[in-house]
C-alpha cells in the first residue's frame, strides 16, 4: 500500500548526508517523526477496518452454515412426507448457500493474508519509528555538543606562551612598582614623626672617642 513506501525509502536513504544538506537538521528529524506517525496512526485505522472486515465475513460463515444445515434437514423431512418438490425447492437453496459460503470463506481467506501482511507493514513501521526516535535522541545530544563547541571556540581568544610571559612580566614590574612606592611612603611617615636631630651630639661624641683611642694607641706603640 502507498502509505508504506516510506519504509523502502527510510531503510535506503542515507539520512545523514541529507542532514548535512540542511540548515536545521533537529527540525528535519522532527519532521520525519511527524510524517511516520501520520503513517502509523494511518495505519492503525486501516488495520481496525481490515479486522471488522475479517469479523463481518466470519460472522457471515456462521450464518450461512446454520442456514445450510437447516435446509437440509427441511429437505430431508419434505422427502420423509413424500413432498419431493419441496424437498427439491430446499436442495436448490441449499446448494445456493453451499456456493454462497465457498465465496464467503475464498474472501475470508484472501482479507486475512491482506491483513496479515499489513499488521506485518505495520510493526516494521513502528520499529522504524522507535528506532529513529532513539536516532533522534543521540543526534540531538552530538548537535547540542557541537554547537557548543563551536561557540566556545568562536568566543575565546587563544594565548600563545610569548603573551603569558609578556602579561606575567608586566604583572611582576606593577607589585615591584607598588612595593617601592609603599617603602618611600612608610620611610617619610617615620621621618616625620622621629626627631632625629637630637641624637647627632651623641653619635659625634662617641666618633671623637672612638678615634682618640686610636691615636692614643698608635702613639703608645711608637714610644
Amino acid at each position: 500500500m502507498g502509505i508504506f513506501k516510506r519504509i523502502k525509502d527510510m531503510a535506503s536513504a542515507d539520512i545523514h548526508n541529507r542532514l548535512n544538506k540542511i540548515e536545521d537538521p533537529i527540525g528535519m528529524m522532527k519532521h520525519y517523526l511527524s510524517e511516520l506517525e501520520k503513517d502509523i496512526q494511518q495505519g492503525k485505522n486501516t488495520l481496525s477496518q481490515q479486522l471488522f472486515v475479517v469479523k463481518k465475513y466470519e460472522a457471515l460463515i456462521a450464518e450461512t452454515n446454520e442456514t445450510i444445515d437447516k435446509r437440509a434437514n427441511q429437505a430431508e423431512l419434505a422427502i420423509s412426507q413424500n413432498e419431493d418438490d419441496m424437498a427439491k425447492m430446499f436442495i436448490e437453496e441449499k446448494i445456493n448457500q453451499e456456493n454462497r459460503l465457498a465465496f464467503y470463506q475464498t474472501q475470508l481467506d484472501s482479507v486475512k493474508k491482506q491483513t496479515e501482511v499489513f499488521m506485518q507493514q505495520l510493526e516494521r513501521l513502528k520499529e522504524k519509528y522507535e528506532e529513529l526516535t532513539n536516532r533522534k535522541l543521540t543526534l540531538i545530544s552530538r548537535a547540542a555538543a557541537a554547537k557548543a563547541s563551536s561557540h566556545f571556540d568562536q568566543s575565546v581568544t587563544p594565548l600563545n606562551p610569548d603573551n603569558a610571559l609578556k602579561g606575567f612580566s608586566r604583572a611582576e614590574d606593577k607589585i615591584l612598582e607598588m612595593e617601592a612606592k609603599a617603602s618611600v611612603h612608610h620611610y617619610f611617615i617615620t621621618s616625620a614623626t622621629v626627631d632625629h636631630t637630637k641624637n647627632l651630639p651623641s653619635l659625634l661624641n662617641a666618633q671623637v672617642e672612638t678615634e682618640l683611642a686610636k691615636l692614643k694607641e698608635g702613639l703608645a706603640k711608637k714610644a
